[in-house]
C-alpha cells in the first residue's frame, strides 16, 4: 500500500510544491501539525488538489492545506494506517532526518500503560472507548501524534487519567452549560488546562472528537463547537455577530427582550455567543434572513433600508463561533 501511494504522487507532479511545503513543516514540528500556504497555484495544481480532497480549491490566490487533513485523506483513499510521515520519508529520502519522523520507542511503553493501568480503571465508560481507540492507533503504527504527550511515564499516565475522568463527567449540551475554566479547574487544577492551546487541551479535544464522532479540531472555532456539544462554554463574550430585525426565543418559548426591543425600533445590535446559545428558535421578517459578510456593505445597506423591516446578519470577525452557532438555528429555507 505504501508503494502505491508513493507511485501516485510521483506520477502526479502537480503535488510537488504542496509536498515540499509539508516536508518543511514536518522537519520543523516532527508531526502532522499546521498548514501549508500554497501561493498562486497553477490550474493543474488546483485541479489535482481539488480532486484529491473532493473539494473546490479553484480560483484561490492562496491555498491553505492542513497537514492533518491531508493525512486523513491519505487514510481515506488508501489505508487507515497510511501516514504522511511515511510518504514524506519516501518522497524526500534525503530531506527529512529519520529521527524527525520515526515514532519514539516509548510510545510502546505508553500503550502498555494504557492497557494495563487505565482501561481496567474505566471499564464500561465513555473513557474506556476513547482509550481503546488510542491504544488501537498506537498499535497500528499511528504513533506520531502521541509523541508530544510523552513527558515522564508518571506524568503521561496522569494526564490521560485526568482527561478520561473529565470526559466521563461532561455536563453535556442539554444540561446547564458550565464554564470551561471552572470545569478545567475541577479536573486539572488549572483554569486554562483544557483550553485550545496546550498539551492537556489538545488531548482533551481529541477525546471530545471521539465522544462525538467528529474530526479532530484544528482551529479555535472547531474547538469551541466541540466544547458547546459537551456543554462547556468558552470564549462566550469576544465572539460576536451583528443583527438587524432578528427575533429569537429561548427553549421555553419566551422571546428574547433585547432582540424584541431592537427589532421594534429597527436598530442593529450585537449578539455574543453567550446570548445565542440560549436561543432555540429564530424568527425573521417575511421569512427571509439576509447574510451580509462584509461589514462595510452591511452598514451601507442599513443606511439605505431606513425604517423598512428586514432581517440582516453580519459576522463581525469572520465566521466566528457566534456566527456559526446562529446559522445552526436559523431555518436554512429562510437564508438568502
Amino acid at each position: 500500500m505504501k508503494d502505491s501511494i508513493l507511485e501516485f504522487f510521483r506520477q502526479n507532479t502537480e503535488f510537488d510544491r504542496l509536498l515540499s511545503g509539508m516536508s518543511d513543516m514536518y522537519i520543523r514540528y516532527g508531526r502532522s501539525y499546521g498548514a501549508v500556504r500554497l501561493a498562486h497555484p497553477s490550474v493543474e495544481e488546483e485541479a489535482a488538489i481539488s480532486t484529491f480532497f473532493d473539494r473546490d480549491y479553484y480560483n484561490q490566490s492562496v491555498m491553505r492545506i492542513s497537514l492533518a487533513e491531508f493525512e486523513r485523506q491519505l487514510q481515506k483513499k488508501w489505508s487507515p494506517t497510511a501516514t504522511l510521515a511515511d510518504l514524506l520519508e519516501s518522497y524526500f529520502p534525503n530531506n527529512i532526518a529519520p529521527e524527525a519522523i520515526k515514532p519514539q520507542k516509548n510510545t510502546d511503553a505508553l500503550a502498555n500503560q494504557i492497557n494495563e493501568a487505565l482501561i481496567p480503571a474505566y471499564k464500561n465508560t465513555r473513557a474506556e472507548s476513547w482509550l481503546a481507540e488510542v491504544l488501537a492507533n498506537i498499535r497500528q503504527g499511528y504513533k506520531i501524534w502521541a509523541r508530544k504527550y510523552l513527558v515522564s511515564p508518571v506524568e503521561t499516565i496522569e494526564m490521560f487519567r485526568i482527561v478520561s475522568h473529565a470526559i466521563n463527567n461532561l455536563p453535556e449540551a442539554n444540561a446547564k452549560r458550565m464554564r470551561l475554566s471552572e470545569f478545567s479547574l475541577a479536573f486539572a487544577n488549572s483554569h486554562d488546562a483544557f483550553s485550545f492551546h496546550g498539551i492537556y487541551g489538545s488531548l482533551f479535544l481529541r477525546a471530545l472528537s471521539h465522544c462525538y464522532n467528529e474530526n479532530i479540531a484544528h482551529t479555535l472555532e472547531e474547538s469551541i463547537s466541540l466544547y458547546l456539544r459537551a456543554g462547556l462554554m468558552s470564549n462566550g463574550l469576544s465572539s460576536q455577530v451583528m443583527v438587524l430585525g432578528l427575533n429569537a426565543k429561548s427553549g421555553d418559548g419566551i422571546p428574547d427582550p433585547a432582540c424584541s426591543y431592537y427589532s421594534k425600533i429597527n436598530e442593529p445590535h450585537i449578539l455574543t455567543l453567550e446570548n445565542i446559545i440560549r436561543f432555540e428558535q429564530i424568527e425573521a421578517y417575511n421569512q427571509k434572513v439576509f447574510i451580509i459578510e462584509n461589514p462595510s456593505i452591511c452598514a451601507a445597506l442599513i443606511d439605505r433600508i431606513g425604517n423598512k423591516s428586514h432581517t440582516l446578519v453580519c459576522p463581525i470577525n469572520g465566521h466566528n463561533a457566534a456566527f456559526m452557532r446562529l446559522l445552526e438555528i436559523i431555518p436554512s429555507s429562510t437564508i438568502m
